[in-house]
Parts: C-alpha cells; structure tokens; sequence
C-alpha cells in the first residue's frame, strides 16, 4: 500500500518576499486507506559553516477523508512570505563547501493507515521583493 503526492506552487517560480504562495497537494492511493489529516509546513534552513538555523513561520494541518483507489484527495493551502525574508541565498564556494547557504521548502505530509506517512518537500525560492 503506498500514496504519492503531488504539490504544486503558484507562482511556480521564484517568488518576491511578501509574496502569498498557493501550494495545491494532491494525493493518490494505489489502495483503500484512512487519512486522519494532511499537514503543510513552510520555512527556511540554513547549511554551511557554523550553526544551523531554521524558521517555519507557516504549519497547518486541516482535517483528510478516506480514500479509495485513483480518487485524488484534493487540499490547498495559502501562506504568505515574511516581507522581512530572508532570502534564498547560495553562498560562496570554498574548497571546505559555503560559508552560509539559506534554503527555503514545502513540506507536505500526510498522517493516516500506509506503513510510512507518505510526505513530499518542494524547494521554494525567495527573492528580494522590488520597492
């Protein structure tokens, strides 16, 4: 028994902070199976030298339906990008890896009867927003 999920974004490309961000999930069982609910989390990491750090201004987790076979289960969610960022940002290369790289995602998991919830992380881009 497995599930795939498919999430796209609106706008599909990279996005200005300050920018509202549709993330459409959709969901396909090969078989029956319960889904208790469909959580959503949007944020940034950082990686490279020194400490992590991570951010998740945007979690929801909205109600899921029992599910049969090749019927989609359908959900959106909207959020919108902190105007104050930060920013996807891909640091300089060094021979050791990058000073500081900054990483935004989508994360989408869905909590129900498969042997592993199945879940699928989209990469975000955020750019500087125009004044």
């Amino acid at each position: 028994m497995s599930c795939e999920i498919e999430v796209t974004l609106e706008p599909a490309g990279p996005v200005a902070a300050g920018t509202e961000v549709r993330v459409l999930v959709k969901a396909i069982s090969t078989e029956p199976a319960r889904c208790r609910y469909v959580r959503c989390a949007a944020g940034w990491t950082t990686s490279g030298r020194g400490d992590p750090d991570s951010d998740h201004p945007f979690k929801k987790r909205v109600p899921g339906e029992e599910m049969q076979p090749a019927v989609p289960l359908e959900r959106e969610f909207r959020f919108t990008v902190p105007e104050s960022g930060p920013v996807t940002y891909r640091g300089l290369r060094f021979s050791r890896g990058s000073l500081i790289n900054i990483d935004w995602s989508i994360r989408v998991q869905l909590d129900g009867s498969w042997p592993t919830d199945p879940e699928q992380t989209v990469p975000l881009v955020v750019q500087p927003r125009s004044i």
